[in-house]
């Protein structure tokens, strides 16, 4: 039996302020909507 699915790929961004988070860097934001301190996350489901 084969197994059919589709993959969804999705990246955030997550605010952040002050230096206690890895990985923040200034860039464009698309939650902030301009350059902000901010980590991109990104997820993969499979339903």
């Amino acid at each position: 039996m084969t197994r059919k699915g589709i993959g969804i790929l999705d990246e955030t961004g997550f605010l952040k302020k002050g230096v206690a988070s890895v990985g923040v860097q200034r860039q464009d934001c698309g939650t902030a909507g301009k350059v902000e301190g901010c980590q991109i996350g990104v997820f993969l489901g499979v339903p």
